[in-house]
């Protein structure tokens, strides 16, 4: 088996693709997995004193992944690289190639797996086998790989590939924006369906190249030039609207 990439094929872990670890991803048996929904917890309580339970609501809470992988020509370094990059701590980026669109942040959620056979080869060992990887999502959601630097009167089509209404992140350059004002305005099926004003925006660090306008957390927030939050707030600009989410398709 050659190492292959493309839809179904190969998938994205931080900065490394999995073709670069000499991997294919594979199915489990003769068919693809796929949870439809993040787990859920609802939000219930029993009748005091009665029969039944009170409903409230239901919360997302994670998304698991498990990748499977084959391959036939590890060698013993290609092993090392697998436990290093499988063996992270914190959150990573992780991209499937047919999906290449949308990301999610995800950290491992059990020790990864090998289940091989080694060949001698030339005074070196090859192995062949497969494993596999157990991924969780703790932001159920995935999020756009596309970032867009708006200027101050630049209009921008969008599109919701998700499933549900979703927050968004839009970045001006801030030398573009400085004294003047920002109208940012929703357009949905040609009506208004969102708007927020940010009026008279002066620099307030001098660390700060960019301001990020993020409708998850109803922040305006000041970046530097590796688009690291400096934590200054720029909230204190807006006259009037507020932050709005974009809407499916």
């Amino acid at each position: 088996m050659s190492v292959f990439s493309g839809d179904f094929l190969g998938f994205q872990l931080g900065d490394i693709h999995s073709s670069q670890l000499n991997i294919t991803r594979v199915s489990n048996g003769d068919r693809y997995t796929e949870n439809l929904t993040p787990n859920f917890n609802d939000a219930i309580a029993q009748v005091p004193g009665g029969d039944g339970t009170y409903y409230w609501n239901t919360f997302y809470s994670q998304k698991p992944f498990t990748i499977d992988f084959a391959f036939d020509d590890l060698r013993d370094e290609d092993i090392r690289r697998l436990k290093q990059i499988f063996g992270f701590k914190g959150v990573k980026e992780l991209i499937f190639d047919e999906i290449s669109y949308k990301k999610y942040y995800v950290k491992c959620s059990a020790p990864p797996t090998l289940k091989y056979i080694s060949f001698p080869f030339e005074e070196i060992k090859i192995y062949k086998g497969e494993g596999s990887v157990n991924l969780t999502a703790y932001y159920p959601y995935a999020l756009s790989t596309r970032e867009v630097i708006l200027g101050s009167k630049t209009e921008q089509d969008l599109i919701n590939m998700g499933d549900i209404e979703a927050p968004t992140k839009i970045y001006y350059k801030l030398s573009d924006v400085i004294g003047s004002s920002l109208e940012l305005t929703l357009m949905t099926n040609q009506e208004q369906s969102g708007f927020l004003k940010v009026e008279n925006i002066s620099k307030l660090n001098n660390n700060d190249i960019y301001i990020c306008i993020d409708s998850r957390t109803h922040l305006i927030e000041g970046l530097d030039s590796n688009y690291k939050k400096t934590g200054t707030l720029y909230n204190r600009f807006i006259t009037t609207g507020d932050f709005f989410l974009l809407p499916v398709d």
